[in-house]
């Protein structure tokens, strides 16, 4: 492992301090009108506003009308530059981030992230599971993981049936057009649910996300929510295992994409994910290469826990007491030294 020095630590939080900064800014843009436009209807003039069900009168010419117009156009200049000045600020740290090889993600997941988090259903609905996450489990422990956190060419997120009471998520907006599918387009619009799982979306690229949930009855009295966020076209699998990642406190840190960008992660509680990835290496039908991997990541996350180094998620009877019996008795395979025991 390789400590963050103290240069590093004050990138990150630059990092962060930015882009939360610049996400307020889009979010207040997402839940205003696209345009505002003068029209001539009968020799008299109108003021039309943008809308998601299309172009909305506002009344005819008056001083009322007038001053909503100018108003907007206004502050839509006002966010425009406050945008522009962020998001250079923004490119600026990011190459500073690249310089000293800070924990990356990739371009495409980052991309779509953002445009979750913009609308508040990053931490709110959804979690960032598995290794394309390890980024923020790296930033949190304060150092760089030699081993086991290597990406693949596709992520997976969790829905939360409950939304997080854990994070103070600033700037998440109610809009109309929600659905997970459709944000995802935004991203990259060769995005399908796949033919053969309708909980994976593919790219012309063959990149894929998997869309999972806890295993229980939440579905059948949150049709509507369901509907409302993944719009009938897209359904979370239903999944063992996924619901000790909902459990504890989630995290959320700020890293650079390769290629451009920057990814927003909120991710599970470490010493949940540790369970998690040492449960999974125990399951019969999971790959052997896979297995080594879970391993190596349960054990990364259960010692940075254990030695203190992520101050907010110590392994103490508190946690243990709070998370499910099957789980309890999961971490007693865990000796003191984050060495695994298999059962």
């Amino acid at each position: 492992m390789r400590l963050f020095t103290e240069e590093d630590n004050r990138i990150m939080a630059n990092l962060d301090q930015v882009y939360e900064a610049l996400k307020e800014v889009n979010a207040t843009k997402l839940n205003m009108p696209r345009y505002m436009t003068w029209k001539t209807v009968s020799d008299r003039k109108y003021l039309y506003q943008d809308s998601p069900a299309g172009e909305k009168s506002l009344g005819k010419e008056s001083e009322k009308t007038i001053s909503i117009f100018n108003t907007f156009t206004q502050r839509k200049n006002e966010l425009a530059l406050r945008s522009a000045s962020m998001e250079k600020r923004l490119n600026s740290i990011a190459a500073q981030y690249r310089a000293l090889k800070l924990p990356m993600t990739m371009r495409l997941p980052a991309k779509i992230l953002q445009e979750m988090d913009v609308r508040g259903l990053l931490g709110n609905q959804f979690l960032v599971v598995g290794s394309f996450g390890f980024s923020a489990y790296e930033m949190e422990a304060g150092c760089r993981f030699m081993e086991g956190v290597e990406e693949t060419e596709d992520f997976d997120i969790s829905w939360l049936t409950s939304p997080s009471a854990y994070l103070p998520l600033s700037a998440a907006p109610t809009i109309e057009k929600n659905a997970l599918f459709d944000i995802i387009q935004l991203a990259d619009k060769s995005f399908e649910v796949s033919t053969f799982s309708a909980h994976k979306l593919v790219n012309k690229d063959a990149f894929e996300i998997d869309v999972l949930c806890s295993q229980g009855d939440h579905f059948k009295v949150e049709v509507a929510e369901k509907n409302t966020i993944f719009g009938g076209r897209l359904v979370p699998l239903e999944m063992e295992g996924q619901e000790i990642l909902h459990f504890g406190n989630p995290l959320r840190h700020i890293a650079v994409a390769r290629g451009g960008g920057v990814s927003p992660l909120v991710v599970p509680d470490p010493r949940c994910m540790a369970l998690h990835k040492f449960w999974l290496s125990n399951q019969r039908d999971r790959a052997a290469k896979k297995k080594n991997k879970d391993q190596i990541q349960a054990s990364l996350l259960w010692q940075q826990c254990q030695d203190g180094n992520m101050l907010a998620y110590p392994i103490d009877e508190e946690f243990l007491s709070s998370i499910p019996e099957k789980w309890q008795q999961i971490s007693e395979k865990l000796n003191g030294n984050g060495v695994f025991v298999r059962w």
